[in-house]
Order: C-alpha cells, then sequence, then structure tokens
C-alpha cells in the first residue's frame, strides 16, 4: 500500500523504523559492553582503567563527529552516510572479536564512535524533527526508549553467551544481529524526510486548508555565537555536565555490583531491570512533554537523578536500595536522549537547530569520554568506585538547581527572541506549552 494511501500518519511507520535502528546501533554497539568488563579484562590482560579507557575513546571519537557530521551529511546526504555505518559499524564489532590487545579495541572503537553519531541518537533527532512538527515530543520517546528495552533484553542474553561461550562470540553474535537490522533500514527502508515520498511532516491541525505545514520554533533562533554569551547556556551546559556525569556511571554498574556481592547473573538481571525502567522513563518523557511541557520534565528528572548514585553509595549495606538505584538511573537517562533535542529546539529556536544541538550534545559525550576513565582510575587507585560515586552524588544534587536557574532564565531569553525575530507568530510561540 502506498504511504500516501495508510490509514494513518507514515511518519509513524518512520517512528517504528528508528526504533529498530536506535534498538540495533546502540543496544547491540554500547549498551552490553559492561557485561564484557571482566572477562575481557581477563582475556586480553589489561586493568579496568585501560578497559574504561575505551568508552574515553569512543566518547572523544563522538565529540569530533559532532563537530564534522554536519558537513558530511551536506556532502554525502544524511542517508548515504547511514548507508555507510550500517556496514562498518557491524565489521567494528568483528573486528574487536578478534583483537589481542588493548590498542586493537580502541581503533575499532574510533570507527563504532563515528557511527553512533552518524546513525543513531543524533542522526535519528534530526529525521523526527522533519517528519513531525506536532507530536515531535511523543515520536522522539517512542524511538530513544527502544535502546534500553532492546537492551534490557540483550544484556541478560550478552551475558550468558559470555558466561557459556565467551566474550568473543558474544561479541560475533551482536555484530550479525547489527548487520541484519541495519542494512535493511538504511538501504531500503528509512526516508529522511516525508517530502521525499510526496508527504508533509505532521501537524494536528492547519490554520488554512491547503497551507504547508510549518513548525513555528523554525521561525526563530540563536545562532551558536549568541547562545554561548548568554548566561542561562553557561548553566545547561554545567546541569548537562552533572547529569552526563550520573548517566555515565552506568557503565560501572554491572562490575560494581560484583565487587559487593551480586552474582554476575543477578547484577545482569539489575541492568537488565534499569535498562526497562530507563525505556519507560524515555517514553514518558516524550509523553509528558507533549501534556505539559519539556521543562516540567527536565525539572522533575533532575529531581530524581541523584537516588541513582544514593542508591550506588548504599547498595553495599543493603538490596533494598535497588528499587531507589532503579528509579534513579532511569531518570538520568531521559535528558541526553529525550529531553536534549527537546529543550535545544523549545528554549533555543530551530532557526540553527542543528548547530545548538551540536553544541549540547558534545559536552554531554566529554562526559562520557572522561567519566569512566575517571572511574576506572579510582578503581586501580582505591580498589573501588565508591569514592567516585560519592563526589559524583554532590554534583547531581548542585545540578539540580542549575537545571532549574537556567530554565527560568531561558524562558525569559526565549520570549526576547520570538518577539524580535517571529513577532507575527508570537502568541501562538509564548502561549504554548514549553
Amino acid at each position: 500500500m502506498s504511504p500516501k494511501k495508510l490509514p494513518f500518519f507514515y511518519g509513524w511507520v518512520i517512528v517504528f523504523l528508528s526504533c529498530l535502528q536506535v534498538f540495533a546501533v546502540v543496544g547491540c554497539g554500547n549498551n552490553c559492553w559492561s557485561v564484557f568488563t571482566i572477562s575481557m579484562c581477563e582475556d586480553l590482560s589489561i586493568t579496568r582503567q585501560q578497559f574504561s579507557a575505551y568508552f574515553t575513546v569512543v566518547s572523544i571519537t563522538q565529540i569530533f563527529a559532532l563537530m564534522t557530521i554536519d558537513k558530511v551529511f551536506a556532502r554525502l546526504g544524511q542517508l548515504n552516510t547511514m548507508k555507510i555505518t550500517a556496514i562498518t559499524g557491524p565489521l567494528a564489532l568483528l573486528g574487536i572479536s578478534r583483537v589481542h590487545s588493548v590498542r586493537g579495541f580502541y581503533a575499532f572503537g574510533i570507527v563504532l564512535g563515528y557511527g553512533f553519531i552518524a546513525s543513531s541518537f543524533y542522526s535519528v533527532a534530526i529525521i523526527l524533527s522533519k517528519w513531525f512538527i506536532d507530536k515531535r515530543e511523543s515520536a522522539t520517546g517512542m524511538v530513544f526508549m527502544s535502546s534500553p528495552l532492546g537492551s534490557m533484553i540483550l544484556v541478560p542474553l550478552a551475558t550468558g553467551w559470555d558466561q557459556t561461550m565467551g566474550w568473543r562470540t558474544a561479541v560475533t553474535i551482536l555484530a550479525g544481529i547489527m548487520a541484519a537490522i541495519t542494512i535493511p533500514l538504511a538501504y531500503f527502508l528509512l526516508k529522511e524526510r516525508p517530502e521525499d515520498i510526496g508527504l508533509e511532516p505532521y501537524v494536528e491541525e492547519r490554520s488554512q486548508i491547503g497551507e504547508k505545514p510549518v513548525d513555528p520554533d523554525s521561525l526563530w533562533g540563536y545562532t551558536r555565537g549568541e547562545a554561548i554569551r548568554l548566561l542561562s547556556t553557561w548553566l545547561f551546559i554545567a546541569a548537562i555536565v552533572g547529569n552526563y556525569m550520573a548517566g555515565t556511571c552506568s557503565n560501572a554498574l554491572l562490575p560494581y555490583l560484583q565487587d559487593t556481592g551480586f552474582s554476575a547473573r543477578a547484577a545482569g538481571w539489575v541492568h537488565s531491570i534499569g535498562l526497562g525502567a530507563i525505556a519507560f522513563a524515555r517514553y514518558a518523557g516524550g509523553r509528558l512533554s507533549d501534556r505539559f511541557g519539556c521543562v516540567r520534565v527536565l525539572r522533575v528528572t533532575y529531581a530524581l537523578t541523584p537516588l541513582l548514585l544514593v542508591g550506588l553509595v548504599l547498595v553495599p549495606k543493603t538490596t533494598l536500595v535497588v528499587p531507589v538505584m532503579i528509579l534513579g538511573y532511569a531518570s538520568s537517562q531521559v535528558l541526553g536522549a529525550v529531553l536534549l533535542p527537546l529543550i535545544t529546539g523549545r528554549l533555543y529556536g530551530r532557526k540553527h537547530y542543528t548547530s545548538m544541538y551540536g553544541l549540547f550534545n558534545a559536552f554531554g559525550v566529554a562526559m562520557g569520554a572522561s567519566i569512566p576513565l575517571a572511574l576506572g582510575t579510582v578503581y586501580t587507585t582505591f580498589g573501588s568506585y565508591l569514592p567516585a560515586f560519592k563526589v559524583i552524588l554532590a554534583v547531581t544534587i548542585i545540578s539540580l538547581f542549575i537545571a532549574n536557574l537556567f530554565a527560568t532564565l531561558q524562558m525569559k531569553n526565549r520570549e526576547k527572541k520570538i518577539l524580535e525575530q517571529a513577532p507575527q507568530m508570537a502568541e501562538k510561540l509564548l502561549n504554548a506549552k514549553v
């Protein structure tokens, strides 16, 4: 059946396909690595600090990718770039399964790191922004829940494969799963924009019949240069840094739980349940942003994120805090995947969206580069991740106050910018839920 003749908007098919894309790239390529911490360290004769440095290598590559990917998209086309990474991603995983030194591990991590930006969260967020004007928040939440939801299944499986067949076979299987999904999607199924198949972006109501839909937020926006001169921007960056510091602690969750007495399977199940909670939190974050505005959801997630660190600090003394830890874990993962693209568009406009989104993403990814290495260093020095978790707990509490101050200041800046650049749409924009 033609996309135009479907009884529903074809963009929801794009949402489903994007779910599969994120599940394959992030679920197979990133979310299962902590499962292999102990087995890879033993097999390759490396320390946990060296293993954690892999995440640093990947994250540094992602920062470079965020600085260059728009030019690559402009030169090659977004879908053509995704076609390349659909092949290089699985090959990089296959390569990791064959390495015998930490250098090879890092080298293939560079390939994966660039691919994460070119074909997962960042890239998919851009596609969704082209397909949806209304219901963009719900669409974003649905897509980004697929990574943890799929990983909730993959982590226990990967744990079993690691224990029964070894980490090399487990990674080979993950490479096969990634290839089986990303190659058909990139080459045959995904469409970058609705105009490519004769459709228009989704809107709930049009002001006039036959009028082409226009996103009001695309009529105004801060350039990167303008934004970095605002105090609120630096407050947001500080809040992003605090959130990512907390969220990145998940890289050490499985080995930390095993260090505190959990069996490998029990730790895997805790991680798996946490991933399920993240999936629900991301979906809820998108839906609630549609209903109440993304700023309110931002405030709630920052209030709950410190619970992750509270749980990590207390879990060696009592397993009763595991539910508290999972609640904080889920909340810590909502900003980067769901709220960051929404907050960027709503509070900074979409006139220069990709530039602004890339800026904020880069600071978050920078934490992804440094925190795993810091955690590995703390473990090597003290024999435990606990000292680092205590410091990050204090940071997340401070971030709560910073995030609220940012939201208050930037809402005022937003109003001024809209009146300056889009006065004809000011009433609609200023009365909308933000």
